[in-house]
């Protein structure tokens, strides 16, 4: 992927921060000119991976960062975090049952899957210490030259 513009954020494990963060890098991609769909899943991306590796990542209470960084590319938008938590590759989780899920009261379960379905590539590595989890998403779809309604 040829890299037009990056931007690079480091993030406390604070659901405030990260909150703060997703929004910047959705503005940070729309002053680009991008398709609304473009930065809106970019933020919904370091919104919903984000969020797992503050509640899931860590053992402790101690500071702890996640950096996030964001890649304009020609043709699709990277979005690269990386975290110290426990190792955890989240495209080996199962899809989610859905039926199972509705029907629970618990909160949550389908973060990663609306990763998966957002994107058009996914990887994952550890490295070191570090989960690192690059995410591509494209540009243009079949349906972004459909008007609206």
């Amino acid at each position: 992927m040829k890299c037009i513009a990056d931007k690079t954020w480091q993030v406390p494990n604070e659901l405030e921060a990260l909150t703060t963060t997703s929004g910047e890098v959705e503005a940070w991609l729309a002053s680009h000119g991008l398709r609304p769909r473009v930065p809106y899943t970019a933020r919904l991306i370091v919104e919903e991976m984000g969020t797992n590796i503050i509640k899931y990542g860590y053992d402790d209470r101690l500071p702890h960062f996640i950096h996030v960084q964001v890649l304009l590319g020609d043709e699709r938008v990277r979005v690269l975090m990386e975290d110290d938590g426990h190792p955890f590759n989240p495209f080996e989780q199962p899809p989610p049952n859905l039926e199972e899920l509705f029907a629970s009261p618990r909160e949550g379960g389908l973060g990663i899957e609306l990763v998966r379905r957002v994107c058009v590539k996914w990887n994952y590595e550890r490295v070191g210490k570090w989960n690192r989890v690059t995410l591509d998403i494209a540009q243009r779809i079949p349906d972004d030259d459909v008007e609206e309604p």
